[in-house]
């Protein structure tokens, strides 16, 4: 899996009390490199658990076809992807299970909470008896079949998802326009470095807007300075193998240079499906202010 991303990603990988193996991430799309995949193939190897980082697809055909050449499952992390598409395709329709997160700061919301989908099956029955305790495929109440988890999402929840969903693809498209308004402004800006853009294969999914300073531009100073004028920002995301309860592995600095360089620039500014252009004017004017000055 890869390093750059949510922890929860890499947690998965822990409750099941397996060791999670890193693959540096690709340098412009963020993603798991695809190409390096098969050098960390073992035959302890498992499962490829592939993430969509900040809603852009990996490469998922040629992930599918490592993990079909070597025999492993593939679980699609596309938390942060929800209504991206590759080659056409919606993701969660692409033959692998998918999770989704709703998390009030994805593009739809349950408040707490998320989705599998899979169209198999043996896997749905298992996953739904395994988020109600255990139970069995006819639900019964008091018969469990297996050790499982109260990941039951309440009845309010889903009514709030379902009206949620309703309006996806309209928060989308207002997502993919604030997105567009930041792009026009920040195109050019010296220091700045914006993410890779769409492509005939791939389609963003716009969670966050995060940009790229370079080397030389001190981010968090420049955090602070925008916190000053008002404008919360995050450094956006750490390396999870850095992550201090990830010592137990002997993971060190140097291990996936690309992540690191990447976790050590990159900057999420304010995002969110109703923000409107004077906003982000604002926002841009104040970014650009800081970095002249530097």
């Amino acid at each position: 899996t890869t390093p750059f991303s949510f922890v929860a990603s890499t947690n998965c990988f822990l409750y099941e009390k397996a060791v999670p193996k890193f693959v540096d991430i690709d340098p412009e799309t963020f993603n798991l490199d695809a190409n390096k995949i098969e050098a960390a193939i073992s035959r302890k190897t498992k499962a490829i658990v592939g993430v969509d980082i900040f809603g852009y697809p990996a490469e998922w055909q040629q992930i599918l076809a490592i993990a079909q050449k070597r025999h492993l499952a593939v679980i699609e992390d596309a938390a942060e992807a929800l209504g991206a598409r590759y080659k056409g395709k919606k993701l969660g329709g692409l033959g692998h299970p998918t999770v989704f997160a709703f998390y009030p700061n994805k593009q739809m919301t349950t408040a707490e909470g998320g989705a599998l989908v899979t169209n198999d099956q043996r896997q749905y029955k298992l996953i739904k008896g395994l988020l109600n305790q255990g139970r069995g495929p006819n639900m019964n109440w008091l018969k469990h079949l297996y050790l499982g988890y109260n990941y039951r999402l309440t009845e309010i929840q889903a009514a709030l998802g379902r009206s949620q969903l309703n309006k996806l693809d309209n928060f989308l498209l207002k997502r993919n326009q604030a997105a567009g308004w930041y792009r026009e402004r920040l195109g050019r800006v010296p220091g700045v470095n914006l993410l890779k853009a769409d492509d005939k294969n791939h389609q963003r999914s716009w969670f966050v807007y995060v940009i790229r300073l370079d080397k030389n531009i001190d981010r968090d100073k420049v955090m602070k300075k925008l916190l000053v004028a008002g404008i919360p920002t995050k450094a956006y995301l750490p390396s999870i193998h850095l992550q201090p309860y990830m010592k137990q592995f002997g993971f060190k600095p140097g291990d996936f240079p690309v992540s690191e360089t990447v976790s050590a620039s990159t900057l999420a500014l304010p995002f969110y499906t109703q923000m409107n252009q004077s906003t982000v004017d604002f926002v841009c004017q104040k970014l650009n202010k800081i970095l002249q000055s530097n």
